[in-house]
């Protein structure tokens, strides 16, 4: 963490990982494991989510939960996280990451909550997110960065200030460099109150980008960023978590 923002700039702010997903594209590397648990260079990507969330003041962790929530739920029964209060919230059905919010609505107390998607990270300053979102007042805003090829996600076009005003969508055939979401946002109440009058689908495609009544913000940079939602970038995150040193000296 390179933050210049004061100590545990998030104690006071409640984190949601939206860890509900079936994994279908991961299935024959990760196999019976959630993403959530993936190993990691050694360690259950759990492990460096507490990690790094901690190193910003955030103690109160929610953990929304679906396919194979039983092997979260087992781990959480004997690995202890003694920084960290984590709260599992198990879906009673598919509900999508918009409907996973929902549905651990009443378990968030903050304003605002910081939101993860469980299968991805961005090394942005949270800290200086957070003044970001504070600042200029956005009813949801978004952790976006650059990376050379935005076709496989779909991009996000911005004022210079920050404020959106459009998301792309994805370009199968080559969409060349730009800003893509990294899967974080922080939510206001208002957000969080038009997203559990919608109920499921996706954050992002069904929420954020049809959103009119809401001032959105992106807070962007050139990020360290993975997405390991497919066979590749798992791979790719065993070198990206090990690169990260979390826990060199433990």
């Amino acid at each position: 963490m390179t933050s210049s923002t004061p100590a545990l700039p998030l104690k006071s702010i409640d984190a949601l990982v939206l860890a509900g997903g079936l994994g279908t594209r991961t299935a024959n590397i990760l196999e019976q494991t959630p993403k959530l648990l993936a190993p990691l260079d050694g360690r259950p990507y759990l492990d460096y989510l507490v990690h790094w969330l901690g190193q910003y003041g955030v103690h109160r962790l929610v953990l929304s939960l679906g396919y194979l929530a039983d092997r979260v739920l087992d781990h959480l029964e004997t690995h202890t996280y003694p920084t960290m209060e984590i709260i599992p919230v198990v879906e009673p059905a598919p509900l999508g990451t918009l409907g996973g919010i929902a549905n651990c609505r009443d378990q968030l107390h903050s304003d605002p909550v910081l939101v993860v998607n469980g299968d991805t990270y961005v090394d942005a300053d949270l800290g200086a997110f957070l003044d970001f979102h504070r600042s200029q007042d956005f009813g949801a805003s978004l952790v976006c960065t650059m990376v050379d090829d935005a076709s496989r996600y779909g991009g996000v076009e911005f004022h210079s200030g920050g404020a959106i005003t459009a998301f792309r969508e994805k370009q199968p055939d080559g969409g060349g460099a730009g800003y893509v979401s990294g899967g974080m946002y922080l939510l206001g109440p208002a957000a969080l109150g038009h997203i559990g009058s919608i109920g499921t689908g996706s954050v992002e495609s069904d929420f954020f980008a049809d959103q009119s009544a809401l001032r959105l913000g992106a807070f962007s940079g050139s990020f360290q960023f993975i997405d390991f939602g497919t066979p590749e970038s798992i791979e790719e995150a065993q070198e990206f978590f090990s690169a990260l040193g979390f826990f060199r000296d433990q």
